[in-house]
């Protein structure tokens, strides 16, 4: 299952175990060190396939969640609406814009250079050439190099802040998403991208009032967020990717139907309320799941006492 005609894994005196490095257990344990609310972005990044040179050798699909359990970005994919944003990294990257602009839109905090993969097998970028980027941007303060883990390389985005939820007070209107500039949106400012279709206007009376955010992540499927200070009309940006399943409503239970896809992957919500308040953000299908496990635990103990009534009945028939 994991042998080709490639070395090394051509060589079967080595065995069919595929030992990953240790280092990435390393890189897995620095990253959830540093909290839950940032994406990373591995580098080379292209197609799904992927071989590494480690002591077996691995060829085949992509091992991003048996390597990493922080949330990531590390290759192609066909996932809609990030599939639309994924193929511009590695090019904005290597470009002249400021990088940082463009990796807040998704939230990334950190990258990842990997130095062990076959990048002229799979035809990707060379690391040296990803590094000697990031090189040229820590030099302009933009990134910083944390570290090396065995052959990966940890940088971090200096210009990162959490923006799984932010505050959108600069609409940037697109006829559609499938052809928009990506590059010319700047989240930490309050820019939001919009399709022309989405009737949604924040003019306000008073610029001068900053709302603050903050929230609180109950589990992947529900957050809370707490809104401060805030003079209605804005939008809500989430930046979990964007589903009608996601909900927002407040704490009285009122559901808030002004649900759109903003920033071309995420979640966005026109918020008309004044002061202070939190509101509720879950995945609704989660609900359905969960009832559904619930509804096959509680099969599986009806099952059982009813094999344990037969045998109790059949024993005593038996005396």
């Amino acid at each position: 299952a994991f042998t080709n005609k490639f070395p090394p894994t051509n060589d079967y005196s080595i065995g069919y175990k595929v030992k990953v490095p240790s280092y990435y257990k390393d890189v897995d344990n620095w990253l959830n060190s540093q909290g839950n609310n940032f994406r990373y972005i591995g580098f080379p990044l292209r197609e799904e396939g992927i071989t590494y040179k480690w002591e077996k050798g691995y060829a085949g699909v992509e091992l991003q969640v048996a390597l990493f359990s922080t949330s990531g970005i590390i290759h192609k994919t066909s996932v809609p609406f990030f599939n639309q944003i994924v193929p511009e990294i590695e090019k904005n990257l290597l470009s002249d814009n400021d990088f940082s602009t463009f990796a807040n839109l998704i939230n990334a905090r950190y990258y990842i250079v990997r130095y062990d993969i076959d990048y002229k097998l799979r035809e990707m970028t060379d690391p040296v050439i990803i590094e000697q980027a990031l090189i040229k941007r820590e030099k302009s303060g933009e990134v910083k190099r944390i570290g090396e883990f065995g052959r990966v390389s940890i940088w971090e985005n200096l210009k990162w802040q959490d923006n799984i939820f932010y505050a959108a007070n600069n609409i940037k209107r697109v006829e559609s998403f499938d052809n928009a500039d990506i590059t010319n949106i700047d989240t930490l400012s309050g820019d939001i991208f919009l399709e022309e279709e989405i009737p949604i206007d924040i003019q306000k009376t008073d610029q001068s009032i900053t709302p603050k955010i903050s929230y609180e992540k109950i589990n992947p499927t529900r957050y809370i967020a707490h809104l401060i200070n805030i003079n209605p009309p804005f939008l809500l940006f989430f930046s979990e990717l964007y589903n009608k399943g996601w909900k927002a409503s407040y704490e009285s239970g009122e559901v808030i139907d002004n649900h759109f896809r903003a920033n071309i992957y995420g979640n966005g919500w026109l918020i008309n309320r004044e002061g202070d308040f939190d509101i509720v953000i879950e995945f609704t299908p989660q609900h359905w799941m969960d009832l559904g496990e619930k509804v096959s635990l509680g099969s599986y103990v009806l099952m059982l006492g009813f094999v344990l009534y037969l045998l109790i009945s059949n024993r005593r028939s038996k005396v």
